[in-house]
């Protein structure tokens, strides 16, 4: 499927425009994907500032950044489209 990563508002390219390894995606976009069973939202922000976050999306996935492992990753599905955030 893909890999999407939640970005701000604007992205300012430094030098040479390329084709990004993953699709940027914004806020908006996600809200039309919420409810998709074929999306799978990783939540990697660190324990902290999600500990203290009142903003979270439902039904996503949290990952610690700090932990993540091969066997931390194992269940990430691969038939998927998967959104990674951590803003």
């Amino acid at each position: 499927m893909g890999a999407y990563f939640l970005a701000p508002d604007k992205i300012f390219p430094i030098g040479r425009r390329r084709k990004p390894a993953v699709e940027l995606i914004d806020k908006e976009t996600l809200r039309g994907w919420l409810g998709d069973p074929q999306v799978f939202i990783m939540d990697v922000r660190s324990p902290r500032d999600w500990d203290s976050s009142n903003s979270k999306i439902e039904h996503a996935h949290r990952f610690d950044p700090h932990k993540l492992t091969p066997e931390s990753i194992r269940d990430i599905p691969r038939d998927k489209k998967i959104v990674v955030y951590c803003a």
